[in-house]
């Protein structure tokens, strides 16, 4: 048993299943957007990232449509879109089971351990390819974020 899912899902009040699909979700947003070499040191500091990378998109595939994404309205004239990746790493945590005060501190968390395997700090290869990482691990909440953007989501938990 990896002693890292125990203690996430004791912090958070989930089951292990939940945070099995969390990483899988999380990891499965950074492979969007980061270099591959990148995302590669982050992917083999997990243990198990594939099997847990499955477990999100076979759980994703079966969910309703109505489900699967956070509904988002981008006014044209604001900075949303530079935003996206981190609004795509937030939307699969919203789909893996996360509400959203849930996801700041999932994310917090994977940034903490990240940090203790990689032995550097991740936040500093993450935040050129998601604009907000920053913010949203150091405490800023979800709701600020949408606010600084000018974004209204219309179904986040």
């Amino acid at each position: 048993m990896d002693f890292f899912i125990l203690e996430f899902a004791r912090r958070l009040g989930k089951d292990e299943e939940t945070i099995r699909k969390g990483i899988g979700a999380f990891l499965s947003g950074l492979m969007l957007y980061l270099k591959d070499e990148d995302y590669a040191r982050i992917h083999g500091s997990v243990p198990g990232a594939s099997a847990m990378i499955y477990l999100f998109q076979v759980s994703k595939s079966i969910l309703p449509a109505h489900q699967k994404f956070l509904s988002l309205h981008f006014n044209e004239q604001n900075n949303a879109r530079a935003y996206l990746p981190i609004l795509s790493l937030m939307n699969y945590l919203f789909i893996a089971g996360f509400s959203q005060e849930e996801i700041a501190r999932f994310m917090a968390m994977m940034a903490q351990y990240l940090n203790r395997r990689l032995l550097f700090d991740v936040t500093e290869l993450i935040e050129p390819y998601f604009p907000g990482f920053h913010k949203l691990i150091s405490g800023m909440n979800i709701s600020q974020i949408f606010h600084e953007i000018e974004l209204v989501p219309s179904n986040l938990k």
